[in-house]
């Protein structure tokens, strides 16, 4: 024989934020435009692919100019870049002047090329905190528009 069993189910969370809804309306009008205005955009990255390609050859301290029918392109010069070449030798001079425990504080350990990969996940709790603490993505969903009865 079954017995009926009453369950309360807990009250909803009050949601206390406020988000303007003319912000709202605004986001959902912004990506509508923003989807019509995707195929320009697509292919405005395809043809900057081609173009950069093209002037891949020219030297990174030069900025020539080539022109159109209508436009003149400019080619910029290359963004200046550093690379470490011998890590062990930039190490040993760091930790020579900082000391061990600042050098370590200075360092960025990557997640997933390092501990992801090479310690175990039992060890993780030992040394990482993991909080959703990152980006929100923001949708704006369009309401159902109520059509006006006509007259008869």
């Amino acid at each position: 024989m079954r017995t009926a069993v009453s369950v309360i189910a807990p009250p909803a969370p009050q949601n206390t934020v406020v988000v303007d809804p003319v912000l709202i309306d605004k986001l959902g009008e912004l990506r509508r435009k923003e989807a019509e205005f995707k195929p320009t955009a697509d292919e405005l990255k395809d043809v900057e692919k081609q173009l950069a390609l093209a002037v891949d050859a020219v030297p990174g301290d030069q900025s020539p100019s080539f022109p159109g029918n209508e436009y003149t392109l400019v080619v910029g010069l290359r963004d200046n870049r550093r690379t470490i070449t011998r890590k062990w030798k930039a190490f040993t001079i760091l930790k020579r002047i900082l000391g061990m425990k600042p050098l370590i504080e200075l360092l960025t350990i990557p997640l997933k090329e390092a501990i992801d990969k090479h310690v175990p996940m039992v060890e993780h709790h030992l040394f990482l905190v993991s909080k959703r603490t990152g980006p929100r993505e923001l949708t704006a969903v369009a309401k159902a528009r109520t059509i006006p009865a006509k007259a008869a």
